[in-house]
């Protein structure tokens, strides 16, 4: 019996805020990829009143389960069909392309995939996947077979079509509309002041309806970096490139930063993702750290990307201890003679968990402490789950510098 799907009510808000709640199901549940929007939402065609945004909540969870190894021990445990169907006839006969995250996800997609396929396949005229990317590397046909479980040939598994987003390539995107300089002077408080063009993928505006599947975790679903990060950045063009690698891993990622003109965040990493957390030693922390930056900062200013383009990233939980990850927020100063804006990104991190007991939903206290003492200790940027708390968190570190209200 599937689990039972509830739709909320509709919002004719023209901003996408998720309203996502998982309730009665245990720790370790947190998504449902079979139904296709929990990470942000069915996103309806735009209308006079706005985007309509159906809010799911899953209230149920019954066998037949599918359980997926979890990091720390734990399980998660997602239904093998948990799509009420009554709550999807309003796309029965319409072009359907439903968003996907690229593999940087934990989820089980393939099991997704195969729900999708089968709970709606039969209903609408076209059901189509595209790979929410970023400013990512496309995936091969192989890289692509493996994400979604199924052989993929030309860009095809069988009869449904997955594409890349080929963020680089400008014909990719239409502009949907412009956000006026004063909303942004406003949302900004006083700090930007002009219009923002808003363009996302084009295919978005070849189909009747979008759905966003991906994971869900309580700390994200709140934040602008649940369901809305598939739209921004992840089907939307390359105004910022963060590399984790620096500009390394890729011959010619440098080429196109300095085409498209976009910002650059250059990251320190010590490994590879899949090794970096191995025992990472260093000989002296700070400086090894220090000189990897300044010489990505020369290659890519050599490369003729623009030096005031350029934000630099000591890379926190990149292939570092616990005690490491303090000592760069503790001396994160020391990264001022760059001369570059330095972000610090700690939100919910495992070093966090591992100093307060908590889990990743639960370390917003935590992430706040680090985002004060960095921002102290010259923090330009700070990445996080819960903007508006670190808004304020901030607000409050300036007005105490500045001794005044």
């Amino acid at each position: 019996m599937p689990a039972k799907v509830e739709w909320g009510e509709r919002t004719t808000s023209a901003t996408p805020i998720p309203a996502w709640r998982n309730s009665s199901i245990n720790r370790g549940v947190k998504c449902n990829p079979a139904v296709g929007a929990a990470a942000g939402g069915a996103l309806g065609r735009r209308g006079a009143d706005g985007l309509l945004l159906p809010a799911f909540r899953i209230s149920q969870l019954q066998k037949p389960v599918h359980r997926v190894p979890r990091r720390e021990g734990a399980e998660r445990v997602i239904g093998e069909r948990a799509i009420q169907l009554e709550g999807f006839a309003r796309i029965d006969g319409r072009r359907v392309l439903v968003l996907i995250p690229d593999g940087t996800r934990t989820m089980p997609m393939p099991l997704a995939f195969d729900v999708l396929e089968s709970a709606l396949g039969p209903r609408v005229a076209t059901l189509d996947f595209l790979v929410a990317l970023g400013t990512h590397l496309p995936l091969s046909d192989a890289q692509l077979g493996a994400l979604v479980g199924r052989q993929v040939a030309n860009g095809r598994a069988g009869s449904r079509r997955i594409f890349n987003h080929l963020w680089d390539d400008p014909a990719t995107f239409a502009i949907l509309g412009t956000i006026p300089g004063r909303e942004i002077e406003e949302l900004s408080e006083g700090r930007l002041h002009r219009e923002v063009p808003v363009a996302l993928n084009r295919l978005v505006l070849d189909y009747d309806h979008i759905l966003i599947c991906g994971p869900v975790f309580p700390h994200e679903v709140v934040g602008f970096s649940g369901g809305t990060k598939y739209l921004f950045p992840g089907i939307a063009g390359a105004e910022i490139i963060n590399d984790v690698s620096a500009l390394s891993a890729d011959p010619g990622m440098p080429g196109v930063a300095r085409e498209s003109g976009a910002g650059v965040i250059l990251m320190h990493m010590k490994g590879m993702p899949e090794t970096m957390q191995k025992n990472p030693t260093y000989g002296d922390l700070i400086p090894e750290i220090f000189d990897f930056l300044e010489d990505a900062i020369a290659r890519s200013v050599s490369a003729g990307i623009k030096r005031d383009l350029i934000i630099v990233d000591p890379g926190i939980g990149f292939g570092k201890t616990f005690d490491h990850n303090l000592k760069i927020i503790k001396e994160l100063s020391r990264f001022a003679a760059l001369e570059r804006p330095i972000l610090l990104g700690t939100s919910n991190k495992a070093f966090i968990g591992h100093i307060l007991g908590k889990e990743a939903h639960e370390r917003d206290t935590g992430t706040m402490a680090t985002v004060a003492y960095g921002v102290i200790n010259g923090a330009h940027i700070v990445r996080v789950h819960h903007v508006r708390k670190a808004v304020e968190t901030v607000r409050m570190i300036e007005a105490i510098r500045k001794g005044r209200v």
